[in-house]
């Protein structure tokens, strides 16, 4: 989620659901959280409505500077030792079942 709100500010927690492929409530319980230990924050829509527009915090950032090493090394410990024509497959494969679920979601979206 602070991946997507440090490239997206201000998206809605049903649009961030959308694009994580997740349930709107499992999606809300993330985000009270992430809310609750100050690493997001939420600001109504400055033109009424109930939609509310999610921020990164200072700490959101701090949080996804420190984290993206991590997640690096857990990832290429994972891929390493797979034949480089295999991974690439996977990922043309993953790309293409992203964009079928999001095409799928704007389809079936209320």
């Amino acid at each position: 989620m602070l991946r997507l709100l440090a490239d997206d500010p201000g998206l809605t927690g049903a649009e961030l659901a959308r694009r994580s492929s997740v349930t709107a409530p499992s999606m809300n319980e993330m985000l009270a959280m992430l809310c609750r230990d100050g690493y997001i924050t939420r600001s109504p829509d400055p033109r009424g409505g109930r939609a509310i527009h999610l921020f990164i915090s200072d700490a959101g950032r701090t949080a996804l500077a420190n984290g993206a090493p991590v997640v690096a090394s857990v990832f290429i410990e994972l891929l390493d030792g797979i034949d480089e024509d295999r991974l690439a497959d996977f990922f043309e494969l993953a790309d293409m079942i992203a964009s079928r679920a999001e095409a799928y979601g704007k389809v079936t979206a209320p």
